[in-house]
């Protein structure tokens, strides 16, 4: 899974850092977010059921970690940078 490969560190974020990183997050959230979009409309086109459920739920993992993902930095920040929450 993507979010087992990514260590967590026991750092003190600067603010403009914890700004970019967050801002980071969220361009590369959008463009996941983007392409499930396409997977959405093309799984209809699947012919086997059990591969469009496949598919379906390959989907929802996908947006799910991407959703888990895209908080845990948001949290980190809130947490660390002082006048952030």
């Amino acid at each position: 899974m993507i979010a087992s490969k990514l260590a967590p560190t026991k750092s003190r974020l600067h603010a403009p850092s914890a700004s970019d990183a967050q801002a980071g997050a969220v361009l590369i959230h959008s463009g996941l977010s983007a392409a499930l979009i396409n997977v959405d409309a093309d799984m209809g086109s699947l012919d086997d059921p059990t591969a469009r459920e496949q598919a379906a739920q390959t989907r929802r993992r996908l947006q799910d970690e991407g959703d888990g993902l895209l908080k845990r930095p948001r949290d980190r920040i809130i947490g660390e940078v002082p006048g952030s929450a």
